[in-house]
C-alpha cells in the first residue's frame, strides 16, 4: 500500500514560500486505481512526484512497504526502476533517441535482452498504432504521436505502478479512450494506477476519485469549500482509523 501521512512539500523561501502539500493522508491499496483531480496549481503534480519518488517532502512520512521519504537518490533510483512506470505531461522524451528507442530504454536499464526488447516495443508500437513514427525522432513529431510513444514507453516498462500525469491531455477523444482503455486493461492486471486529470470522463475510468484544492485532499463527496481545517482532521482520523 502506498501511503502519505501528514505530508507536507513548501517549495521556496520566506516570503515566497508556496505550500504545495498540506498535510496530506493518502493511500492507496495494491492493485488499486485512482483519478486526482483539482484546478491549476491545486498540488496535483506535486503529489505525483512525491509517489513517484521524483521529489521529496518537506514534512511528513511516504511509505510503500517501506520508509521512502529520507532515503538517498541511489535507493530511489532503484526502487523507481523496479516499481514506478511514469507518463509525464511534458512527455519527457529522449530527444537524441527514436520513438522506438525512447519505448526500449526502460527495458534495456532493466537489462532486457535486445531481441526481447525489439519484440515488446514492436507489439506496444502496433497496439497504439504508432508504428509509422517507430524510426522518427520526438522533434518529427506530433503532439499526439510524441504522448502515445510516452504512454507506450510506460507499458513497456511493466512495473506494479503506473502513474500518469494527464496522459490523455494531447489526445482527440477517440484516442483519449482507446487509451483508457488499455490502461483499464493494465488495472485488471493487477497494477496500482494514480492517474492525474482534470477531465471528468476519464476520472470516472477509476475505482475511486480524489481532489485536491490549495494542497488539502479530500475524498469526492466532500464539500470543497470545507477543505481546509475540517478535511484535514477528517482525513487525519481517517488515517488513524485505517
Amino acid at each position: 500500500m502506498i501511503q502519505l501521512k501528514n505530508a507536507v512539500k513548501i517549495y521556496g523561501q520566506g516570503t515566497a514560500q508556496t505550500r504545495a502539500l498540506n498535510g496530506v493522508n493518502f493511500q492507496v491499496a495494491r492493485g488499486e486505481f485512482v483519478a486526482v483531480m483539482g484546478p491549476s496549481g491545486s498540488g496535483k503534480s506535486t503529489l505525483l512526484h512525491i509517489i513517484g519518488c521524483l521529489d521529496g517532502l518537506t514534512e511528513g512520512s511516504f511509505l510503500d512497504g517501506q520508509e521512502l521519504y529520507g532515503k538517498k537518490e541511489r535507493e530511489l533510483h532503484k526502487y523507481r526502476k523496479k516499481y514506478i512506470s511514469y507518463v509525464f505531461q511534458d512527455f519527457a522524451l529522449m530527444e537524441d533517441y527514436t520513438i522506438q528507442e525512447n519505448i526500449e530504454f526502460p527495458l534495456e536499464i532493466q537489462n532486457v535482452p535486445r531481441r526481447e526488447r525489439h519484440k515488446r516495443a514492436e507489439a506496444i508500437l502496433k497496439k497504439l498504432k504508432i508504428e509509422e513514427i517507430a524510426s522518427k525522432y520526438p522533434s518529427q513529431c506530433s503532439g499526439g504521436q510524441k504522448q502515445r510513444a510516452a504512454i507506450a514507453r510506460a507499458f513497456t516498462a511493466d512495473t506494479p505502478i503506473f502513474l500518469a500525469d494527464e496522459p490523455t491531455g494531447a489526445l482527440d477523444s477517440e484516442n483519449s479512450h482507446a487509451l483508457m482503455a488499455m490502461i483499464q486493461e493494465l488495472h485488471r492486471e493487477g497494477k496500482t494506477i494514480v492517474l492525474i486529470t482534470h477531465e471528468r470522463e476519464i476520472a470516472e475510468y477509476a475505482d475511486r476519485i480524489v481532489l485536491i484544492r490549495d494542497g488539502i485532499l479530500y475524498e469526492e463527496g466532500e464539500n470543497a469549500d470545507d477543505t481546509d481545517d475540517t478535511n484535514h482532521k477528517r482525513n487525519s482520523q481517517a488515517m488513524q482509523e485505517a
